[in-house]
């Protein structure tokens, strides 16, 4: 049975295993992974009182997770909840994990009066995340232009 909860600092080890798997599987998977990096970054969301971790935990195994960060809008007094990652392991995926997830992205900018802007970029079933965040109430809006660095 699915566990869903908000992570902290102390399920560090086992949401890096989840992101490691998520990089290898996205289309940024030709960059070198720096784990280091990824664990400090982690890290500094599970801490921060403007980001929410939440998960999908299998036992100590996270199914799924959605990291979320309180960001203030440029163009007007008001602040939205910007998703920074959304993944659902393969084996979990076609349940209801990343809904749920969404569902406490959803509730978590609610509870603190927050618009929602979420970012589908990771080359993972992008359409079907897309669609499923329609059937939350989310809108599609513009497009996603990106270049790697070049170096």
């Amino acid at each position: 049975m699915l566990n869903y909860r908000t992570l902290d600092i102390d399920d560090l080890d086992i949401l890096l295993d989840a992101a490691v798997e998520f990089f290898a599987e996205s289309r940024f998977s030709n960059i070198p992974m720096d784990v280091g990096r990824s664990r400090a970054v982690l890290s500094a969301f599970l801490c921060s009182t403007e980001a929410a971790v939440f998960g999908a935990l299998d036992g100590d195994y996270v199914a799924g997770l959605l990291i979320v960060e309180r960001m203030p809008d440029l163009w007007a007094d008001r602040e939205f909840a910007q998703e920074i990652a959304l993944y659902v392991r393969p084996a979990y995926r076609s349940t209801r994990i990343g809904s749920d997830l969404i569902t406490s992205l959803i509730g978590w900018a609610d509870s603190n009066a927050l618009a929602v802007r979420m970012t589908i970029d990771s080359g993972i079933v992008d359409e079907r995340v897309a669609n499923a965040l329609e059937r939350r109430g989310l809108q599609r809006r513009g497009w996603i232009m990106g270049r790697e660095a070049v170096v």
